[in-house]
């Protein structure tokens, strides 16, 4: 083959075949911390230097001889973890709270919201299950000391996320969040014979989780529970799943300490029930509130804030941000509604953009075939970004499910109140590796940019039950057009799950790290891009 020749298939290759991947991450070590669940980074400055902290969830809670479940829950910080990076082992994360129950996505509180000279975190907690779910909103001194909790704690709410706006535009800004609770109706779940509600219905799907031998778990009124099928039995795509043997009651061999707790009775799936995916999710039925919590004008912490009611259904992630229409800012939040499969978004009529007055409250699906067999999965991550470098807002979407999980993007039309939301597909076939907490995959996920900054980003993804954390990298980084990505697979702890991501230069050389956690393994993982 002569030069020339060579050169135009070289040429050609190029165009046909698009490069591999670019980034190669590299680990430089892990801090311990048992277990890690969520994080979050905030900015502060410090001798006229920017710096980093790092915040950590540390959800869990312990179940004694007795049964009784007792909140084993902490709440660290990492001050400077921009300078702490070469020796990651001999990093102590300082513990600010052990009193809360679960937290969820811990979060730097603005220091405008208070206006005072102390720094305050604010701690979504609470869960799904009985031992769990009364949690509140808790703002808690940086630097340790008494918390205090501005929500109410007796109804068994629990919240995720808080995202401070001046929600009432009195010049303050407002704690927005969303919340759930298990359905406060009577009754049996649907499809499921379980007349104390503390068996959770969709744990027994999809089918292919069932092999043989394998001890199989979800979260029960005392604590975690098993399930064993040793004949692979439970594997059935119909849903229905017999136990004429009654052996849905032996305890597992894998289980030989008897940690697990108690195991459902014999034939407690009796023949012929079935699971409805429609009325109930893989916990139970759920409802839940989109609300807002006023900030008083002096900045009060001695009693609970004004509570604020916007619409029902919305309950564990969402994003407030503001979309442009015809050249005016329009206020939204967009809404991951996890548990009744729902993906919306919310405005308000408001002249001023007031969302005091829910009749004035607007909504609209930004896709309806979500929770569908067409596009299976639990809304879980929202978040907006130009992924594609267009100058226009997108929505990411996480999908959560067990076999076929996926990352989404939509196209904000014009009027997002009336125009078509195109969605394109970024990566799919996430899918949970775990027996024992089965919460689907993937999880949340953070935007890591390129160091052209003309260029599209790549997505850092959080697997959650995956056990993994997925870089997708734009396979065309300057083409707006093409929505095709690698998928990039950069850590496997098979038996971890990896809840928690974010992405920042920390220690300010130019070069982004990436920090996730491995919840089991009780570590927070940092590359460096």
């Amino acid at each position: 083959m002569g030069l020339s020749a060579l050169f135009h298939f070289l040429l050609l290759s190029s165009l046909v075949f698009p490069a591999a991947p670019a980034i190669s991450p590299q680990l430089l070590g892990a801090i311990s911390f048992q277990p890690a669940g969520f994080l979050s980074l905030y900015r502060y400055m410090s001798d006229s230097t920017e710096k980093y902290g790092l915040l950590i969830s540390s959800p869990e809670t312990s179940v004694g001889p007795s049964g009784a479940t007792t909140s084993t829950s902490r709440v660290a910080v990492v001050t400077d973890i921009g300078s702490k990076l070469n020796n990651l082992a001999g990093v102590t994360p300082d513990i600010v709270n052990t009193d809360v129950i679960w937290p969820n996505v811990v979060s730097k509180v603005p220091d405008e919201v208070l206006g005072g000279a102390d720094q305050y975190i604010v701690i979504p907690n609470g869960f799904v299950d009985p031992d769990r779910r009364s949690g509140a909103l808790v703002m808690q001194p940086l630097k340790g000391g008494d918390a205090s909790v501005i929500t109410p704690t007796t109804s068994e709410w629990f919240y995720n996320k808080v995202q401070w706006v001046d929600m009432n535009k009195d010049g303050t800004l407002d704690a927005l969040t969303c919340r759930a609770r298990r359905s406060q109706s009577s009754g049996l779940q649907s499809g499921i014979n379980d007349p104390y509600g503390q068996y959770m219905p969709a744990y027994y799907n999809p089918p292919q989780q069932y092999g043989s031998p394998q001890q199989f778990g979800y979260l029960g009124q005392n604590g975690p529970v098993g399930q064993y099928d040793p004949s692979g039995q439970y594997n059935d795509p119909s849903g229905q799943y017999n136990d004429p043997s009654g052996q849905s009651g032996m305890p597992p061999p894998s289980d030989p300490l008897g940690v697990l707790g108690p195991y459902p009775p014999p034939n407690m799936y009796a023949p012929s029930q079935q699971i409805s995916l429609d009325s109930v999710s893989r916990f139970g039925t759920f409802e839940g509130e989109l609300v807002w919590y006023s900030n008083p004008q002096d900045h009060s912490l001695d009693s609970l804030w004004a509570e604020n009611f916007v619409n029902p259904g919305p309950d564990v992630f969402f994003t407030h941000t503001k979309f442009d229409v015809g050249g005016s800012e329009k206020e939204v939040i967009i809404t991951a509604e996890y548990f009744r499969s729902q993906f919306r978004v919310f405005w308000t009529e408001s002249p001023n953009q007031d969302w005091s007055n829910p009749s004035l409250v607007r909504s609209r699906d930004i896709d309806r075939a979500v929770g569908t067999p067409a596009l299976p999965g639990l809304p879980f991550g929202v978040e907006v970004h130009d992924v594609n470098k267009d100058g226009k807002d997108d929505i990411v979407l996480s999908l959560n499910d067990p076999a076929n999980g996926g990352i989404y993007v939509y196209e904000v039309p014009d009027d997002f109140r009336t125009g078509t939301f195109t969605r394109h597909v970024i990566a799919n076939g996430f899918s949970e590796i775990k027996a024992l907490h089965t919460a689907g995959s993937p999880a949340l996920f953070a935007f890591l940019p390129s160091q052209d900054s003309s260029q599209k980003p790549s997505i850092v993804v959080a697997g959650g039950d995956s056990c993994d954390l997925t870089i997708l990298e734009p396979v065309n980084p300057t083409d707006p057009r093409d929505w095709t990505y690698w998928k990039k697979e950069i850590l496997q702890t098979a038996l971890s799950s990896v809840e928690g991501v974010q992405v920042a230069d920390v220690d300010g050389d130019g070069r982004y790290e990436i920090f996730a956690t491995a919840y089991e393994f009780g570590a927070v993982y940092v590359w460096t891009v």
